[in-house]
């Protein structure tokens, strides 16, 4: 497979930073996101849900060079965390449900607690991640 080259949109800025529009193979190509703060790994998923594979590039309407690179694949399963204490990271990436919280004993709640890191970590609301069964 070839390399795949996405294009953001010069941002606008809103309380959590830039906000980016990607486009398909140029600045004026099929547009496959309106809105997002995380393009290239929005962007994977987006073309990882297509069929696609193999290498992303992002590119900007400035630059001679990508801003940044990697495998579709790999990509669509990261997205990235920071907080006031800690620099931007790639941390696995887990789909919330549409309404945004975790249901104790739900399929996505299980899923989450399996990929916590620590099992000292608790939910917004107070009750510890557990391994599911």
């Amino acid at each position: 497979m070839g390399c795949l080259r996405i294009y953001i949109s010069k941002p606008r800025y809103g309380n959590r930073g830039g906000i980016y529009g990607v486009h398909l193979g140029g600045v004026d190509g099929d547009p496959i996101i309106s809105s997002t703060i995380e393009p290239l790994c929005d962007a994977a998923r987006v073309l990882h849900a297509r069929g696609h594979r193999g290498r992303l590039e992002m590119w900007d309407a400035t630059t001679s060079y990508p801003r940044m690179a990697g495998d579709i694949v790999k990509l669509s399963r990261l997205t990235v965390a920071e907080g006031d204490r800690q620099s931007p990271v790639f941390r696995r990436y887990v789909e919330r449900p549409k309404d945004g919280d975790f249901v104790p004993g739900s399929p996505t709640y299980r899923q989450q607690a399996i990929r916590r890191p620590r099992a000292d970590m608790k939910a917004a609301n107070g009750i510890p991640y557990t391994r599911a069964a």
